[in-house]
């Protein structure tokens, strides 16, 4: 393989915003390449900003527009690109969340709490966008 290994941090940070290609490979060689497109399309992205206005980490005032969307329950993981699963956080805080100085939890009411490895809290965005949808019927 070239070039230097990523560590897991460093691919999971790529990962949240990467662009993204099909490869359909026979024997090792590509044989065809689809369009890239945007992990988080340019819409989805503005509905985003918008709803977010400010990197949510708490105490930050890094506009929307200048932040990166990142993937709450990540990409890597399985975790879907829809707008109740991504959040504004500036480039700062978005590599230290993926360095591991910070978790970010979703709570039952749909908040994000964002806390130190030993569950101390850092602080709290609120407002419930980032609840999970209800997967059946029923009471909650």
């Amino acid at each position: 393989l070239d070039g230097p290994a990523l560590s897991t941090a460093a691919a999971r940070r790529l990962g949240c915003e990467a662009t993204m290609v099909t490869l359909l490979e026979r024997g090792g060689q590509v044989v065809e390449s689809g369009r890239e497109r945007p992990g988080v399309r340019p819409r989805m992205r503005r509905d985003l900003q918008s709803r977010d206005g400010t990197c949510r980490y708490p105490g930050c005032a890094m506009a929307a527009t200048r932040t990166h969307a990142h993937h709450i329950h990540h990409r890597i993981d399985g975790g879907p690109t829809r707008l109740w699963n991504l959040l504004s956080l500036c480039e700062y805080h978005h590599n230290r969340h993926h360095d591991g100085e910070f978790d970010i939890r979703r709570t039952a009411g749909g908040d994000l709490r964002f806390e130190t490895h030993d569950g101390l809290l850092l602080g709290t965005a609120t407002g419930g966008c980032w609840k999970r949808p209800r997967r059946r019927a029923g009471p909650e």
